[in-house]
């Protein structure tokens, strides 16, 4: 690195216990530095987001949520069958909404 690069050189003290983490990470990808800097920079980026509302925590549960009920439909799963599964979750259950009845379609 030239001494007029963009770059801040530090030092930096870290557990022994993580810093095995980032070696097991970084394993033939890229070097430390540059999985330290990749993992701050997405830091930043995610508390952005999450400061603005987009990909929040409530967001995310129901993008997994709504496939979870993709793949049960797929699976010929029944709304009721939806509706018993989320209720195996009791902090949910009373924020559930009645489960969708799914009208025959004409043929």
């Amino acid at each position: 690195m030239a001494e007029d690069d963009d770059f801040t050189r530090i030092t930096l003290r870290i557990p022994n216990s993580l810093h095995a983490r980032l070696n097991e990470a970084t394993a033939k990808k890229r070097s430390m530095n540059a999985e330290i800097i990749a993992r701050l920079e997405d830091s930043f980026v995610s508390g952005q987001r999450f400061a603005a509302g987009v990909g929040s925590v409530t967001e995310i549960l129901a993008s997994v949520i709504q496939r979870v009920a993709d793949d049960m439909r797929r699976e010929g799963k029944s709304p009721e069958e939806f509706s018993a599964w989320m209720r195996s979750f009791p902090d949910f259950a009373p924020h559930m909404p009645p489960p969708e009845t799914e009208t025959p379609r004409s043929k």
